[in-house]
């Protein structure tokens, strides 16, 4: 009785409810690093420390702490984000290099 009842209940909640489905989170972004995920921890523990501590005599320095470590997120995330697209226009450059070299043989060579 028992079972023919929860046959019936998963029965109704497969046919009115939609199964979960897996993620389709992308990979992750090109700047993404371990460095930039413990900031991103240290960040996050400190607005929950500052959240805290709201209506407390310490609530300044949780704020100043969250303000810093924001900060040195941002930094990381804007240096890391500076070389990659540094090191993007470098390839670029030496490619075009490159294939100008090469054309100017092709041109000599006829």
């Amino acid at each position: 009785m028992a079972r023919q009842l929860s046959e019936c209940l998963d029965a109704a909640c497969d046919s009115s409810m939609p199964r979960r489905k897996p993620s389709r989170r992308g990979s992750p972004c090109y700047w993404w690093n371990d460095q930039i995920a413990q900031l991103r921890k240290a960040c996050l523990r400190a607005r929950r420390c500052s959240q805290r501590a709201r209506r407390r005599p310490d609530f300044e320095d949780r704020l100043e702490d969250l303000r810093a470590a924001k900060r040195a997120l941002k930094r990381a995330i804007k240096a890391k984000d500076n070389w990659s697209l540094t090191s993007q226009l470098i390839i670029g450059i030496q490619r075009d290099l490159r294939r100008c070299e090469r054309e100017r043989r092709e041109r000599s060579d006829a």
